[in-house]
């Protein structure tokens, strides 16, 4: 087995896991209200929606798919775009309507990225610039995967004592992807810049 097929095998696993973990904690309404009715339904439809693309980023971003399986490749983009859409529009509400009103202004923060990223990614494919399509994807894919690094950061973000639990769990939501995309911008400017001493001097 090679190490890409491992890896995406153990991020598999890794999704599954957690989301798993999370839908077992939210089988029924925290109440009978209409009110918690409501929020458990809309929570269960960012739920739905928002782990179809995580499972379609890792195909979409495979080496050589688009160019293998051109006319899946749009489908799944699209698929992935409008459940990314549906998703994100759920998470709104979850955001206004958040008993910790700072920790729904960060996951409204989250949601803006995840569409901007999102659409960046969509502006350039129809423009036919391929390569910035991809590294938008790439940072679309990251901001989806929000979700699995705030889940990590809740145990340690629930028992540290700095701060109050909201605002705990306000700085989680907010690195959840400020992080990622700050390592891959790392990672994009160093290709940038040792592209021209990897490269042989002309003449």
């Amino acid at each position: 087995m090679s190490k890409k097929k491992f890896f995406w095998g153990l991020y598999g696993l890794i999704v599954a896991g957690l989301f798993i973990f999370t839908v077992t904690n939210y089988t029924a309404p925290a109440g009978d209200s209409a009110a918690e009715l409501l929020r458990f339904r809309v929570l269960w439809g960012h739920l739905f929606f928002g782990i179809i693309p995580l499972l379609i980023g890792p195909i979409q971003l495979g080496a050589n798919f688009q160019h293998t399986r051109p006319v899946l490749h749009k489908l799944l983009g699209r698929i992935y775009v409008t459940c990314i859409l549906i998703s994100g529009t759920f998470a709104i509400w979850l955001g206004l309507n958040s008993s910790l009103p700072l920790f729904g202004y960060a996951l409204l923060g989250l949601d803006v990225v995840w569409w901007l990223t999102t659409g960046t990614a969509i502006y350039h494919i129809r423009k036919r610039q391929i390569i910035l399509h991809r590294q938008w994807m790439v940072r679309s894919f990251l901001t989806t995967n929000a979700f699995i690094f705030f889940r990590m950061m809740i145990p340690p973000a629930s028992i540290m004592t700095i701060g109050t639990l909201e605002i705990r769990f306000a700085v989680a939501a907010t690195l959840s992807w400020i992080i990622p995309l700050s390592i891959y911008q790392w990672v994009l400017t160093r290709k940038r810049r040792s592209r021209p001493a990897a490269e042989p001097a002309a003449g």
